[in-house]
């Protein structure tokens, strides 16, 4: 099933999934872009959740925290999509029953999917990235 909100697409499976692909920067600029192809397809293939951004970082970041101000600050969006954001995994985790008085029952593996920067593309020879890192 695919819940279209404002800031982000919500892919949520017929079945109860531990596994989060979240792709927090699908919208442009550059690398980013690719990254919500990537997401929905591992989520769909997989039986597996899926959170896809559909606003640019540059306008509300969903990776960073509420009080963040992105580069291009046009509307205030930030709270508004970090909100929606934390919101979606947690009504993702309560469909799934793994979320009992505000705490997480079982493990659930939350796979962050990044594109890379120009310079560090060219240089690793690859166009994203699986999880957090600094390069």
């Amino acid at each position: 099933m695919l819940v279209e909100k404002k800031f982000l697409d919500l892919i949520v499976p017929e079945s109860a999934s531990r596994v989060v692909f979240d792709a927090p920067h699908a919208a442009a600029p550059k690398r980013e872009y690719y990254t919500g192809t990537i997401a929905f397809e591992v989520s769909s293939r997989s039986g597996s959740v899926g959170i896809i951004g559909r606003v640019s970082r540059l306008v509300a970041d969903l990776n960073r925290g509420p009080d963040f101000t992105p580069e291009l600050d046009t509307g205030n969006y930030q709270r508004e999509a970090v909100e929606q954001h934390f919101a979606s995994v947690e009504e993702v985790l309560r469909r799934f029953n793994l979320l009992e008085n505000g705490k997480v029952t079982e493990p659930v593996l939350m796979v962050a999917i990044h594109g890379i920067k120009d310079s560090n593309a060219e240089r690793l020879g690859c166009d994203a990235v699986v999880g957090t890192c600094h390069l």
